[in-house]
């Protein structure tokens, strides 16, 4: 029979085997959910495209310059984000920021295991710590709330931690790059640098510690004002104490209470020997963050969390460190409570406050990555790198990854002329139709991309697709798009061209299927073509099975017009457009449908489009 020992080994490998693989696909969900997220349209230009405009140019030899007339100083003196630049230099794609920001998260990860090993923490206890603090909700609302600056606090402090417990000579350096991560940032880290100085009587350790604070009131004060020319209060004055004092007395204790000790319970058991440094080290980030005048950081939402979390870790690490460290060796059932302990937690966090799947706020953004952002994508692939570009706010988040870059507000604002425009064909139609049609039919404006939503104009550029966003605009109330159709089978997919269309397999049983319906339209009496733009693939062995067309009136379901997908032979693939005549004697609520049956098919729209003249009693013949 096997010893009792080797059996209790073979677990603890099977269990750290797991714990292992529990980190590997949390990162990948991480990475996953995130481009979910991006898609979706949740990284916009508000904070993650200025970051990706603002590195980008870090990346290109324009230093924090921002949507053409701004420093990010301005915002704050974040010299740290450099770090961040080579992702553009290695792959000039707007989500390369996340990116970047995800491989950061994962070496500051590996830093806090590496210190754990070296603490000679047991290995589950280890694991177990990583998954609490990978998995935790606050982690997750940093990580997946766009991109921010203090992000890098998930970098840069698990690195300062080890160098001030192991590599003591290399300090100087996350040192000051901590420094450079946003003008408060110094007085953060003071508790842990006093901590270490203190208890390993280390001289150079006080000196860095002045310094940090120091440097800390030079940048929140002398520094801050010389670059932007006004005081940090000034710009602003919501930090002033008297307006700090305001907003405390204004607010609920237990508004900023909760999500403190949300964050803070779960280092409770390990206060016991390990007090010290889990009080210590969050303190500063801590007060910063229960004493805010915004509501989103004391109430600990967006990127908030970000350094009284990392801090927290840290000093929750350093706790455990010293629990181990004491003699007489503690017993074995220790290391199983604590691991068992850290994993529910985590696993309760995240299942009532989790972004991540089976978290209670894994909702469709962030679950599923979104076809339409995915078309948007396409169609940003066509933009030319030069030129200033004018777009939006939600699409910004996906073109800012280039030097000169400007927004509708400022437009509106500022005398600026845009050499590129990235719009969508409804802001043609509705939001900004004076300026676009008037660039559209005068010619200063030329179209080089349109997928049916997206348009890319350009300043002097051929004017030959002009005509056919003209058109699509007047049509606009006359067009369905089969993609946003109902269906009972097929799919959306993202063509070369960048449109979303619906997406038929075929299949070898004769009974047809339910592929496009739901969508109506309320036509006036009249004679009128039903203009569907579609594309099939088929074997000759399938030619009666082709699919089937049809439009027909909504409330009764009777067909207005019926015919099977044509069968044309020298477009080889490519979209057509098949025309249905029909006529209407009063006014009516009409439906396209499409039936699928063994060929391929790719549905893009119908437009309806009446005949004028509209001949007196002449009727289409049903087909």
């Amino acid at each position: 029979m096997p010893q009792a020992g080797t059996i209790r080994h073979w677990i603890g490998l099977s269990v750290n085997a797991a714990l292992i693989l529990l980190i590997i696909c949390t990162l990948l969900a991480y990475l996953t959910t995130a481009f979910s997220a991006f898609t979706s349209f949740k990284f916009t230009l508000t904070d993650y495209g200025r970051y990706v405009n603002t590195i980008w140019n870090c990346a290109h030899g324009h230093p924090f310059r921002l949507l053409t007339e701004y420093s990010y100083l301005n915002t704050h003196l974040s010299f740290s984000l450099f770090l961040l630049a080579p992702a553009f230099l290695i792959w000039d794609h707007p989500f390369a920021l996340w990116v970047g920001q995800w491989l950061l998260t994962i070496i500051g990860l590996f830093l806090l295991w590496k210190a754990a090993f070296r603490h000679r923490i047991p290995a589950v206890v280890t694991l177990a710590f990583l998954v609490f603090y990978l998995a935790n909700p606050f982690t997750q609302c940093v990580l997946l709330s766009e991109f921010h600056g203090v992000n890098l606090y998930l970098f840069l402090i698990p690195w300062l931690y080890y160098c001030l417990a192991f590599q003591r000579k290399m300090t100087w350096l996350p040192l000051i790059l901590i420094w450079g991560v946003r003008e408060e940032a110094a007085f953060l880290i003071v508790p842990m640098l006093l901590y270490f100085s203190i208890r390993e009587h280390w001289k150079l350790g006080y000196m860095y510690t002045l310094f940090s604070g120091l440097y800390g009131l030079f940048a929140c004060t002398v520094l801050f004002q010389w670059i932007n020319g006004s005081g940090l209060t000034k710009l602003r004055p919501d930090i002033d104490a008297d307006e700090i004092t305001k907003s405390i007395s204004r607010t609920l204790l237990s508004k900023r209470l909760f999500p403190f000790l949300r964050l803070t319970a779960p280092a409770i058991p390990f206060l016991r020997k390990g007090w010290v440094p889990i009080c210590i080290f969050p303190a500063v980030a801590l007060l910063f963050t229960v004493f805010s005048p915004y509501p989103a950081q004391y109430t600990l939402k967006y990127h908030y969390p970000a350094a009284p979390l990392i801090l927290m870790v840290v000093g929750m690490l350093h706790g455990i460190a010293l629990y181990w460290q004491q003699q007489p060796k503690h017993p074995q059932w220790s290391k199983w409570f604590q691991a068992i302990f850290l994993l529910t937690v985590v696993a309760l966090l995240h299942f009532f406050d989790g972004l991540l799947p089976l978290g209670h706020f894994n909702t469709n953004a962030y679950g599923h990555s979104s076809i339409r952002g995915q078309s948007a994508l396409c169609a940003v692939s066509n933009l030319p790198k030069q030129g200033l570009l004018l777009s939006d706010r939600r699409m910004g988040g996906m073109c800012a990854n280039r030097q000169d870059l400007t927004i509708w507000e400022q437009y509106g604002a500022k005398d600026l002329q845009p050499e590129v425009i990235f719009t969508e064909l409804k802001d043609v139609a509705r939001k900004h139709t004076k300026i676009l049609q008037s660039a559209l039919t005068n010619g200063s404006f030329g179209v080089s991309f349109f997928d049916g939503t997206h348009i890319i104009m350009r300043k002097g550029y051929s004017t030959s697709a002009n005509k056919s966003v003209l058109t699509a605009v007047d049509n606009a109330s006359m067009t369905i798009f089969f993609a946003y159709t109902k269906k009972k089978g097929g799919t959306e997919v993202v063509t070369p061209g960048c449109r979303i269309v619906r997406y038929w397999p075929g299949k070898q049983q004769g009974r047809k299927t339910l592929i496009a319906y739901g969508k109506t339209i309320n036509l006036a009496p009249g004679n009128y073509l039903a203009m569907f733009r579609l594309k099939e693939e088929q074997s000759d062995q399938q030619k009666k099975n082709r699919g089937v067309l049809r439009v027909v009136e909504r409330t009764t379901q009777a067909p207005l017009v019926r015919t099977k997908v044509q069968l044309i032979r020298q477009n080889n693939g490519i979209f057509f457009t098949q025309n249905l005549a029909f006529h209407l004697d009063h006014t009516t609520q009409v439906e396209p449908q499409v039936l699928g049956e063994n060929s391929r098919l790719w549905l893009d729209q119908v437009v309806f489009q009446q005949q004028s003249p509209s001949p007196q009693g002449k009727k289409p013949v049903l087909q």
